[in-house]
């Protein structure tokens, strides 16, 4: 026992280096956009950090918040557990963002080490950084990390899902790790419903996986579904109530056109699909199939 803990020190100490390191720059530029150069109050024709403000107080006083579209819910709980300790008083707002942003920067340096020290342990120094900078390669992680909204989470949510995955993928797969991966996805979906884009990578995955022949392959894929199930609804349990208007708004975003689903119906009525068809028909003649097939395509969805 005292042989593997002595083994383990130096794995965790080189982790924390390498995180050290990797996250040094990403904490210097936001260092910069909250001590040195803050940007002015937000001004624009929604305000996230505001929402979530005013949801983390209705759930100190004992409501349910008013915003649940995305549903957001963790966010909404870790700023009620920020507001308990810096107030609710609208003029502690920019005390309790800069708790929020200091919350945030300190789960994305923890997920960074547990990726370090469980997931890249057996790389070069130079390459563990390298695969820890990878997410923030993209601007919005970046445009994001002092803004307190659930974007600013996706690294720690994400990262959480990463090391599962790491730890049962590599061996032959049962019921109870895919239970747990996909409950590590349900909880990402909790964050934001945009990891449901990750639900054709779950079941594609557990299909595919190494397991006991045993084990049913769908068996494995059903497994992970009530996984998500189980992780989403612990993720969002505070607003179960709310669910009816959670889905109405989400049905609300996929099946409209336009920003947040202002404009008609993304898919149009049998008669004009019918009608786009006819026009496709008579125009294709000349086109090759590729252009008729694309030309269709748009012209499917367009409204007259």
């Amino acid at each position: 026992m005292s042989n593997t803990k002595s083994k383990a020190r130096p794995k965790f100490l080189r982790a924390l280096l390498v995180t050290f390191l990797a996250m040094l720059p990403i904490a210097g530029g936001w260092i910069y956009k909250v001590h040195i150069y803050p940007r002015p109050f937000w001004i624009h024709f929604y305000d996230p950090e505001a929402a979530y403000y005013y949801d983390g107080a209705q759930l100190v006083n004992g409501e349910l918040p008013s915003h649940v579209g995305h549903p957001g819910t963790p966010v909404q709980v870790l700023s009620a557990v920020i507001q308990i300790f810096v107030g609710s008083n609208p003029l502690d707002y920019d005390r309790f963002r800069l708790w929020a942003y200091t919350l945030a920067g300190l789960l994305t340096f923890g997920a960074a080490l547990l990726l370090a020290w469980q997931v890249l342990a057996n790389l070069p120094v130079t390459l563990q950084m390298t695969a820890l900078w990878t997410y923030f390669i993209c601007p919005q992680a970046l445009t994001y990390n002092n803004i307190w909204s659930p974007e600013i989470l996706y690294f720690p949510f994400g990262a959480i899902l990463v090391i599962v995955c790491w730890r049962f993928l590599r061996k032959e797969l049962s019921y109870l790790p895919s239970l747990t991966i996909g409950a590590s996805v349900g909880l990402c979906c909790a964050l934001k419903l945009a990891f449901l884009a990750w639900l054709p990578a779950l079941a594609l995955t557990l299909l595919i996986a190494k397991k006991d022949n045993k084990i049913n392959r769908f068996t494995l894929v059903t497994v992970g579904l009530v996984g998500l199930a189980i992780g989403f609804i612990t993720g969002t349990i505070v607003i179960v109530k709310k669910y009816p208007l959670m889905l109405n708004w989400f049905w609300t975003l996929v099946s409209r056109s336009g920003y947040l689903g202002s404009e008609d119906n993304f898919f149009p009525d049998l008669a004009t699909m019918l009608r786009n068809l006819w026009n496709y028909l008579v125009s294709v003649r000349k086109l090759t199939f590729t252009d008729g097939v694309f030309k269709y395509s748009e012209s499917m969805f367009t409204q007259k």
